[in-house]
């Protein structure tokens, strides 16, 4: 419930301003000292050139997962 409410949009803006030198998740917007990150290694694609990603916290991950599941 808390990691819910975190992510509300005023929540969200305060943590940005608790932490102004923080990159944040792509999806949420929280800054990284907020959140438990989530690691992707980085691959490569079939040309072997590197593969970027969207950096996201583990929350956002796991619902992101679920979402995809369900559809």
């Amino acid at each position: 419930m808390f990691e819910r409410f975190k992510r509300l949009p005023f929540m969200v803006r305060r943590a940005q301003k608790r932490h102004p030198d923080n990159s944040t998740c792509y999806i949420c917007g929280l800054p990284w000292a907020e959140v438990e990150h989530h690691v992707v290694p980085m691959g490569t694609d079939v040309r072997g050139n590197r593969r970027g990603f969207f950096c996201v916290c583990e929350y956002c991950w796991n619902r992101a997962e679920k979402r995809r599941v369900e559809n």
